[in-house]
C-alpha cells in the first residue's frame, strides 16, 4: 500500500492508502484513496455572481457518503479533523 508523503491524521497517525478515517466534525466515515478525482468549487465572485470551478485531479483523496449520495474530494481538508480507525482490509467491518 503506497503511504501518503507528509500527510498524518489528528493524532499523529501516518495515512496510507485503503485506511479508514473517521471524522470528528460531522461523524462521517472516510476512505482513503488513490487515482482520478473531482472536485468542485463554488465561489462568490465580489459582483454577486456565483462561478463554479470543476477540477479533475490525480493523486490521494477521499471518498464518503451522506444522505445516500457519494462524495469524493481532496484528502488535505480531512485529515486534520480525522481519527485513523482502521482499514478497508482488516476492517471492512467499519464501512458498514
Amino acid at each position: 500500500m503506497p503511504k501518503i508523503k507528509q500527510l498524518k491524521d489528528k493524532n499523529g497517525k501516518e495515512i496510507y492508502e485503503g485506511d479508514i478515517l473517521k471524522s470528528q466534525v460531522g461523524n462521517y466515515i472516510y476512505i482513503v484513496k488513490y487515482g482520478w478525482y473531482r472536485q468542485i468549487e463554488e465561489v462568490t465572485l465580489s459582483d454577486g455572481r456565483i462561478h463554479t470551478f470543476n477540477y479533475s485531479h490525480m493523486g490521494f483523496f477521499v471518498e464518503w457518503e451522506c444522505d445516500g449520495e457519494e462524495f469524493e474530494g481532496t484528502l488535505a481538508i480531512t485529515n486534520s479533523n480525522s481519527v485513523l480507525v482502521g482499514n478497508i482490509f482488516e476492517n471492512p467491518d467499519l464501512l458498514k
